[in-house]
């Protein structure tokens, strides 16, 4: 399940972001791990990977306990760029917003599996996709 090469998985550091803002709404972690193959301690290792199926159960509980559909809009407004990690960090430290783009466009796999992103531009307008 854990820091499997050969499957898809992302960081748990965006788990632990998700358990912050269900605390924040009075859900407790031990409710939101229950039933789940992720053990608190594991929340500990922001840097191991997590598989996606457990990371879509975890979702899926994290929306079910909170009643709240829109809650994947809260956890965006937690992200910036030091939730990203070492592709965070060079999105930062890039010469300008273009190449911290570029930089996080094709790296981005390396943070999640479930992201492909690309940068269309022209004179007027750069549109992410």
């Amino acid at each position: 399940m854990f820091d499997d090469s050969s499957s898809p998985a992302i960081t748990i550091s965006y788990l632990v972001l998700l358990g912050e803002l269900l605390i924040r709404r009075g859900i407790t972690i031990d409710d939101w791990l229950q039933d789940s193959p992720l053990l608190r301690s594991q929340l500990d290792r922001p840097d191991k990977y997590i598989d996606l199926e457990t990371t879509a159960h975890l979702v899926e509980k994290a929306i079910e306990l909170s009643n709240d559909n829109a809650l994947g809009i809260y956890f965006g407004q937690l992200l910036n760029l030091n939730s990203h990690g070492i592709l965070g960090f060079a999105g930062l430290v890039s010469a300008n917003v273009e190449a911290s783009l570029k930089i996080g466009f094709h790296f981005t796999e390396t943070r999640s599996p479930l992201l492909g992103l690309t940068l269309k531009k022209n004179e007027k307008e750069a549109i992410i996709h």
